[in-house]
């Protein structure tokens, strides 16, 4: 493998890294908060705070959401592509589809079926 390729890999590992943790970021962290606000369990507006704090992010995901989750699955082809996974890379990659699949998913669900 020369230096190209191993920039070319760690390139990719630290987009589809970024694109799973802004997924892991709404999916643990922003939902929880908004169902507790929805249903008037966080006093003062506290969760209403850290919701507009990432409210970008979550638009992002809103809109782009397909793509992203194609982001991470194509970066990690290709990542396997380049270097032969161990178990410790298919399990890493595994986990950052599926927070990515299950984020967009949530997304798409709830601006489906929303009740207002």
């Amino acid at each position: 493998m020369n230096a190209s390729q191993k920039i070319l890999q760690r390139l990719i590992a630290s987009l589809t890294l970024f694109v799973s943790a802004s997924g892991a970021l709404i999916l643990f962290v922003v939902v929880p908060f908004a169902l507790l606000e929805h249903w008037r369990l966080l006093p003062d507006w506290r969760g209403l705070r850290l919701i507009y704090l990432l409210f970008p992010l979550v638009i992002a995901w809103n809109h782009a959401g397909f793509l992203f989750v194609l982001i991470v699955i194509g970066g990690e082809v290709v990542s396997a592509q380049l270097n032969p996974p161990d178990r410790k890379a298919k399990v890493e990659g595994v986990l950052k589809i599926s927070v990515c699949v299950l984020t967009a998913l949530f997304l798409e669900l709830g601006n489906r079926y929303n009740p207002h």
